[in-house]
């Protein structure tokens, strides 16, 4: 069982009006989706299930030790609803905060009962170190400490706002201003912690006393619950929850990674397409001029430098990602020092030598700049069928730092002096980047492929599903119309 934190009752308050319980494999509450207390939380959510039903279900599911009488199965039960509440005393004796949330038993069947203002107490400081009770965020003001913390008005204060964008209603109270400038201002000017130091690893896998980049920065910004609990869905491709960008500050769009610098691999892994897909798709149809999304990199030590060759072609891309309000911050995990590249109005710092040791030849190669010879050179490439019709009149290349498995690439010389790439690659999401680093490369026109067969995950290996929202055909457009680049999934869009 996972530890209370003072922002559970208006994240399970959200549950309750949007439910979307699980995602990268665990609970609102943080229990983990697959074990008793996981799926225990989401029976309470449900609100349709007894005691009875609950041990059934579990039982069903093998989370039980075969041969368990079922007093101790009920016993386990009662001791999760109780941890929910005020606590159980197997969960109080190892030091576990309990939730103190609000249950109630109507004919039998145990709901989540959270109407009315905020009741939550605040958490017990004298059981956890760095503690501070949940608070309303009423101006700009970063709260530093916890001797400021209580001169600030009390939690029993809050109100929540319903906002209504299109289909969707998420539950809000972040601050007033919430774009990427206000984040990285409250998360590295207004910290309380260095929640990038010291990781283990990105996720939580489950081993106590290691530290995992969602986690510390979740607890970093306990201030603003609905960081991770509001309404995050990607709609790419799936419809499943586990299909979201990692938080979610006001309408910023948030994405964390910890690990190395590999062009080939780790930074083509989400850094840059989560962030595109919230921002050009628009998943939740937030009805705004403009969106944004910031990737929080942070950089795993013993991490090898971007060669030149890499430099001068990845440099570009995140300039034209930085543009449309698409910013990937790097964070070297061992000083802390931050890097990015610079948005309009900015100063450019230099490239730090644990990013790489030089500097790129360019940093900005427009390509947001379409010629009409481009254009007529991506209709050129449209009119062939299949890659293999490029083979006559191609030769093979491959993307530098990739290895030719996955990073070959067909180049065409073209009628009208145009050079273009054609390529395919076994992941939905990546060919996003792979679309962008061709043009990086100097191509006038690209074609990336899904191929579906070269996909690394085995249920993957089949053909897509639209999500239903139009967000595919959103970034399908933006791609072809902006950067010259047609993403082909092999579905009519």
């Amino acid at each position: 069982m996972s530890s209370g934190l003072s922002g559970d009752w208006p994240a399970t308050n959200a549950q309750l009006k949007t439910p979307y319980p699980c995602r990268d494999g665990f609970t609102w509450l943080r229990h983990k989706e697959n074990a008793q207390s996981g799926q225990i939380d989401i029976m309470v959510l449900e609100g349709k299930h007894s005691l009875g039903n609950m041990v059934d279900l579990l039982r069903k599911k093998n989370l039980f030790k075969p041969g368990l009488p079922d007093r101790q199965c009920q016993q386990r039960v009662r001791d999760h609803l109780s941890h929910l509440q005020e606590g159980c005393s197997r969960s109080l004796a190892n030091g576990q905060e309990p939730h103190h949330l609000l249950l109630k038993e109507v004919s039998g069947k145990w709901r989540f009962s959270l109407d009315g203002e905020f009741r939550q107490k605040p958490i017990d400081s004298s059981r956890r170190k760095i503690v501070a009770p949940f608070l309303p965020s009423v101006s700009n003001k970063i709260i530093p400490n916890l001797s400021d913390v209580k001169r600030t008005p009390a939690a029993s204060t809050m109100k929540y706002t319903t906002i209504r964008n299109l289909e969707e209603t998420s539950y809000r109270s972040a601050p007033a201003a919430t774009g990427y400038a206000s984040f990285l201002k409250r998360i590295f000017k207004g910290n309380r912690t260095k929640w990038w130091a010291d990781l283990d690893g990105e996720v939580w896998q489950g081993r106590s006393g290691q530290r995992y980049l969602q986690d510390t920065l979740e607890k970093e910004l306990r201030d603003v619950p609905d960081y991770r609990n509001s309404a995050t869905q990607l709609f790419f491709f799936s419809d499943n929850v586990k299909s979201s960008i990692d938080g979610r500050y006001g309408d910023l769009g948030v994405e964390v990674k910890y690990n190395r610098i590999k062009f080939s691999k780790e930074l083509i892994d989400g850094a840059i397409h989560r962030g595109f897909v919230w921002v050009v798709g628009n998943p939740q149809r937030i009805n705004q001029d403009s969106l944004e999304a910031v990737s929080l990199y942070v950089v795993r030590n013993g991490s090898e430098a971007l060669t030149r060759e890499e430099v001068d072609i990845y440099i570009p891309v995140l300039k034209a990602v930085a543009k449309m309000g698409i910013l990937v911050l790097f964070i070297d995990g061992k000083t802390g020092e931050t890097w990015k590249v610079a948005g309009k109005a900015e100063a450019q710092a230099p490239i730090p030598a644990w990013f790489s040791y030089h500097q790129p030849k360019k940093w900005d190669l427009e390509l947001e700049l379409i010629t009409s010879d481009m254009r007529y050179a991506l209709d050129a490439l449209k009119s062939f069928k299949s890659v293999s019709d490029h083979r006559g009149l191609s030769i093979l290349k491959c993307i530098p730092g990739f290895t030719k498995r996955f990073g070959t690439f067909r180049e065409i010389a073209l009628d009208s002096g145009c050079k273009a790439a054609v390529m395919e690659y076994g992941n939905e999401w990546r060919v996003i980047e792979l679309g962008l680093i061709l043009r990086s490369m100097g191509y006038d026109a690209a074609i990336v492929k899904y191929k579906q067969e070269e996909h690394k995950n085995r249920d993957k290996k089949r053909p897509l599903d639209l999500a239903g929202r139009g967000v595919e055909k959103r970034i399908q457009t933006v791609m072809k119309e902006r950067f010259n680049v047609l993403l082909d999934w092999e579905i009519k869009l």
